[in-house]
């Protein structure tokens, strides 16, 4: 199993991930507001293309094992309010790892992948964001060090 950049020949393989990464966070949180749009992934594959792969400040990188994608993480550098002396920190945009592979290490592998490439850029401090429903990630997550430290709330409007 290795640890890479993802590039643009992997575009169409990780839209496979993606889905089952957004089947699976379906399968938490069913809130409408979260439901995918009929043309959800090509959107996606547009929106990683232009803004994620092979720019200065995001990433993605992947777990691959005999050639197959098997996980990932995508991230960028994030620019803080002009009020905070911290003027930009880590942001990880999504992190999914399939479910037969979970427990083994690789999630660890690829946090630790894009921890050492946020450093690479000075940065102190990563956030990410995760279901309040989705405990098993919740506690990897904060076995990993993660504290919590935000809450959002939705409110449907009748």
């Amino acid at each position: 199993m290795i640890i890479r950049r993802a590039t643009k020949k992997d575009v169409r393989e990780l839209a496979g991930l993606w889905d089952k990464f957004m089947e699976y966070l379906q399968e938490l949180d069913s809130e409408p507001l979260y439901e995918r749009s009929k043309d959800s992934r090509d959107e996606w594959v547009k929106y990683i293309k232009k803004k994620r792969i092979g720019k200065r400040d995001s990433v993605m990188f992947v777990a691959e094992k005999s050639r197959a994608l098997i996980g990932y993480c995508m991230a960028h550098v994030e620019k803080n309010k002009p009020i905070f002396k911290v003027k930009k920190y880590g942001h990880c945009d999504e992190f999914f790892v399939l479910e037969g592979y979970r427990g083994k290490g690789i999630g660890t592998k690829l946090k630790d992948t894009l921890f050492d490439w946020f450093k690479s850029r000075r940065l102190n401090y990563v956030e990410i964001g995760v279901l309040a429903l989705n405990f098993g990630t919740i506690k990897v997550y904060r076995h990993w060090g993660f504290k919590d430290h935000a809450h959002n709330m939705l409110l449907h409007l009748q």
